[in-house]
């Protein structure tokens, strides 16, 4: 009896390996979207959340996702971070990778002249996940282009101002 319960545990740890293994090489985890928020704005500075959604296809959940993001304008690099998620992503769902970041201004004028006049200015937020899943680690590679919006302060001109007849 005991010999029949060891054959059907070691055919089950046989198809669970072999199974495991074909699922890893058959679906990757991967990058759904790349969404930037505004979180506040200023005539100095903007604030952003970079949320990066990562989709987990697996039967089990991830643990601490690890990323690198890196914007630039204009060819140039403005910003350089990494980060990891604090919660796991839950089996077959997505995910969330928030990347804090802060632009000045006068960082973004310091690129070119053409960015002192403008209303808003192109960037390019670029990076990689990286995915640790049963001793394999996926690099996924992501990329996204938008724009950002540029506060300016009202301009004010001179007003000459006349007062005729003025009677209490």
């Amino acid at each position: 009896m005991r010999t029949i319960y060891y054959k059907i545990i070691c055919f089950l740890l046989i198809v669970f390996v072999t199974g495991c293994t074909t699922l890893l090489s058959i679906r990757q985890p991967e990058v759904a979207a790349v969404r930037p928020r505004i979180t506040s704005i200023d005539f100095e500075s903007i604030r952003l959340a970079m949320d990066v959604h990562v989709r987990n296809p697996y039967p089990f959940r991830i643990g601490a996702v690890p990323a690198q993001l890196q914007l630039t304008v204009n060819g140039k690099k403005i910003f350089q971070g990494e980060i990891a998620t604090a919660t796991p992503i839950a089996l077959v769902q997505t995910g969330k990778v928030t990347f804090p970041v802060a632009l000045n201004y006068s960082d973004l004028f310091r690129l070119g002249k053409e960015l002192a006049n403008a209303s808003e200015v192109k960037y390019t937020a670029s990076g990689v996940v990286r995915v640790p899943v049963m001793n394999t680690t996926f690099d996924i590679p992501f990329s996204h282009q938008d724009s950002l919006p540029i506060l300016r302060p009202p301009t004010v001109s001179a007003l000459k101002v006349q007062l005729s007849d003025v009677t209490l």
